[in-house]
């Protein structure tokens, strides 16, 4: 039900805004439940030393590349 709804305003949103803004918006969702899996549950509090350097990299890429995607329309 929550997953139609969202849907369904993303095709919405998609008519006005446009195709790459809509489908920027959407995917920052994986941005959303990235962070709480990293920062608020923890998931990888035991993970080796280097690891939290690579995951704050990987949310940064991948932002930058929503945000390329978003600019370029």
């Amino acid at each position: 039900m929550i997953w139609c709804l969202g849907m369904s305003f993303s095709i919405l949103a998609s008519d006005k805004a446009g195709p790459a803004i809509s489908y920027g918006l959407g995917q920052g969702a994986t941005v959303i439940a990235a962070l709480w899996g990293i920062y608020v549950w923890r998931e990888f509090r035991a993970a080796p030393r280097g690891v939290n350097t690579l995951l704050n990299g990987m949310l940064l890429c991948y932002m930058v590349g929503l945000a390329l995607l978003i600019i370029a329309r």
